[in-house]
């Protein structure tokens, strides 16, 4: 099972917000995936934030929001 984690979503410094992703997910994109589960956020937004490297997975940012879901 994946486990990224978000540090701040809105900005907000100490922020953090923790994901839990089924296997049943496997293959989406990430930025497609935090779209439907985050509200208040487009997707636009969301791939800007991971662009920007606030998404990381045991401590290592994310900067790629076509990254691919693993099981």
């Amino acid at each position: 099972m994946t486990e990224p984690t978000h540090s701040s979503l809105e900005g907000r410094p100490g922020e953090r917000c923790e994901f839990r992703i089924d296997e049943d997910h496997a293959g989406a994109r990430l930025d497609k995936w935090l779209s439907e589960q985050v509200e208040g956020l487009t997707r636009s937004r969301l791939k800007a934030l991971i662009e920007e490297g606030r998404l990381a997975r045991d401590g290592a940012a994310f900067t790629d929001p076509s990254w691919k879901i693993r099981a």
